[in-house]
């Protein structure tokens, strides 16, 4: 299960990941970011909850990169924890996400 909230403060939104990010919950992320492809220049996830991710998660998380890459937005992953980081390590996505 993944709850997903969303604060949109001036030119940034900051979205808060809780829970599981897996295959049955990937598309309620995918839903949410889509939400801010017209919206803020800053799009910050934050992983401070998140116990688990799995490769549909990353795959969302890479999509996303893609898009608001090519839109010029700033697309930053912040508070994962060493469990989340590792996928992330492993998968290589720390070499060009933004990870704080």
């Amino acid at each position: 299960m993944l709850e997903i909230s969303s604060v949109l403060k001036d030119n940034q939104v900051v979205i808060s990941l809780k829970g599981r990010l897996d295959t049955v919950s990937s598309k309620q992320l995918e839903i949410e970011l889509e939400k801010f492809i017209d919206g803020p220049e800053v799009v910050i996830i934050s992983f401070e909850d998140l116990d688990y991710i799995s490769s549909a998660g990353l795959r969302v998380i890479l999509t996303y990169y893609k898009k608001f890459n090519s839109l010029s937005k700033q697309y930053i992953l912040t508070k994962m924890n060493s469990l989340v980081k590792e996928v992330f390590d492993i998968s290589g996505f720390s070499k060009f996400l933004q990870i704080t």
